[in-house]
Parts: structure tokens; C-alpha cells; sequence
């Protein structure tokens, strides 16, 4: 939003690169992010005593599963930040979008804990599925499907907002 807003997707446009550069580099660099964020929280969490009591490869696919889903969610908030023309609004319209998505999830308590209305909504919260799947790879318990309908809803937020967000940048040019 404010490299649209302030010219610098303009200087790029003097650049012979692809005129999709700058938008998929922003979205690398949040790849990039998300392993640094997750490294640095596995390395916390360890140094507080959490220790993984499933193997290697499930903490690496928890590690992968939470990246995933992080580059999902990086096609969602690109769309708004190209869509919305003022930086404040953006943040402002992010956190109404994923709040729904922090709260009404399983982190907290247990599903079935919650009261009905927000049960239903915490069933079918991409989040939930997210945190479930990694908190029994890590803790060596059975995944369920909680991997498969994370990939699920991976495939979903990418087919809707990658796209989207695409065309919404493309429009900007």
C-alpha cells in the first residue's frame, strides 16, 4: 500500500523486470519472515522447556504447516493492502478481518469447552485447524484431518486471494 502510495512501484516500472516483481518479492520476503519468526519461537520455546515429543520430521512439518499457512494468509492481507488506499484504513480493516480468525479458535480452550455459537465457528476456522495440526505434530499425538482441511485451506485462501490480489495490482499499473 504505501510502495503504491509513495512511487516506489513507479520506479520499479522503470526497471526491465516483470511488472508481478515487486508484488511476489513482498511475498517472498513474508516467506522469509515466517522462517525467521519460527526458528526464533522453537528456539524460545526450548529454552523455556518445551520439547518437541514428536519426531524431527513432524516438528519440521509443523514448522512447514505454520509457514504454509502464513504465506496463504500474506495473498489475503496483499489484496487489502492494494485494494485499500489509505495505509491506517488497511490496518484498520486487518484487524476486523483476523480477529474473528485469532479469537474463535482453539488456542485458548478446548472446542468443545466453548459455547455452541462459537464452537460452530471455531470447527470451521482455518486457525483452529492450523494450531491443532501443529500441536499434535509437535506433541506426537494423532493428527486427524486436521492436516489434510490446514492444506485444504491453504488451497482455498491462495485460489481466492492470489488472483484477486494479482488483478487488483495489475489494475493499479
Amino acid at each position: 500500500n504505501l510502495d503504491l502510495k509513495n512511487g516506489v512501484t513507479d520506479r520499479f516500472r522503470s526497471l526491465p523486470i516483470s511488472r508481478l516483481a515487486p508484488l511476489l518479492g513482498s511475498v517472498l520476503a513474508d516467506i522469509v519472515r515466517y522462517l525467521l519468526a519460527v526458528a526464533i519461537l522453537f528456539a524460545i520455546g526450548a529454552l523455556l522447556g518445551f520439547r518437541v515429543h514428536g519426531s524431527l520430521a513432524a516438528a519440521l512439518a509443523a514448522a512447514g504447516l505454520a509457514i504454509l499457512f502464513g504465506f496463504c494468509l500474506s495473498w489475503v492481507t496483499v489484496f487489502i493492502g492494494v485494494v485499500v488506499k489509505d495505509a491506517n484504513a488497511v490496518l484498520a480493516f486487518s484487524f476486523i478481518t483476523f480477529l474473528p480468525l485469532q479469537l474463535g479458535t482453539s488456542l485458548a480452550a478446548p472446542i468443545r469447552t466453548l459455547p455452541g455459537w462459537l464452537r460452530a465457528w471455531a470447527d470451521i476456522n482455518p486457525v483452529t485447524h492450523v494450531m491443532d495440526a501443529c500441536r499434535a505434530l509437535l506433541n506426537g499425538t494423532p493428527v486427524g484431518d486436521t492436516i489434510t482441511t490446514t492444506l485444504i485451506w491453504c488451497a482455498i485462501l491462495v485460489v481466492m486471494f492470489c488472483p484477486l490480489a494479482i488483478r487488483a495490482y495489475s489494475r493499479q499499473q
